[in-house]
């Protein structure tokens, strides 16, 4: 069971995992990449989907939450976007 710090804010810095480290210390950061890196590739649902899933902390899961619901309505948002046909498939030719 993990014990309240001083501050209220969950574990102790000592018993966080790395995932636990990143959505608290790093949150403003974590959601820049939500945002700006969910277009291009899966990877930031993919990290908040296991940051909400491992977390022990309650604000780093809290955090992952908010992180994770940024990256689902965006991801929805690009798809829908992409099948409606507002946004046209992108044909890479590097070879020629």
């Amino acid at each position: 069971m993990a014990t309240v710090d001083d501050d209220g804010l969950g574990a102790p810095p000592a018993q966080r995992s790395g995932l636990d480290k990143w959505f608290t210390d790093q949150f403003v950061f974590a959601i820049i990449i939500s945002i700006c890196c969910n277009g291009l590739c899966l990877i930031p649902l993919i990290i908040n989907f296991i940051g909400f899933f491992t977390c022990k902390d309650p604000k780093a899961k809290n955090n992952a939450m908010i992180c994770l619901i940024i990256s689902v309505v965006l991801t929805v948002l690009g798809l829908g976007l992409r099948f409606s046909g507002v946004i046209p498939q992108q044909n890479f030719n590097f070879g020629k």
